[in-house]
This record gives structure tokens, sequence and C-alpha cells, in this order.
């Protein structure tokens, strides 16, 4: 559905596009200055849930050879 969706608009183009329409509340903020905001929030966002999986794994293997060791 997504796929069809992306497709329609590129075909479609900005002839339907709703929310040109709106009269939105609009950020005072040059676009280059939210696309590196963006950025670094994707980044920290990645960072974040690599280390919280490196933790989980770590955390994990040490229980497992706990358990492992006592023969359970």
């Amino acid at each position: 559905m997504t796929v069809v969706l992306a497709v329609a608009g590129v075909v479609l183009g900005a002839e339907y596009n709703v929310l040109e329409s709106l009269s939105l509340p609009r950020i005072p903020v040059d676009e280059g200055t939210i696309t590196t905001g963006g950025l670094i929030a994707l980044a920290a966002v990645v960072i974040a849930t690599l280390a919280a999986a490196v933790a989980g794994g770590k955390t994990g293997s040490h229980y497992h050879r706990k358990v492992d060791r006592v023969g359970l």
C-alpha cells in the first residue's frame, strides 16, 4: 500500500497536495537547521539503540554464563 501511494504521489505530483491548502503554523527556523537537527537526533537514536542492544546482550551473556556454571 505504501508503494502504491508513493507512486501515486510521484505521478500526480503537487496537483492533489492536500497539505499545501492547509494554513498550518510555520516554525521560524531555516530548513537547513531543521535538517541538521533531525540528522543529529537520528544519529543519537541509532547510537542509543545500539548501546542498549549491546548492554542487553552483555547482560544476557553474563546471566547465561552464570547459569551454565551452576549446571541448571
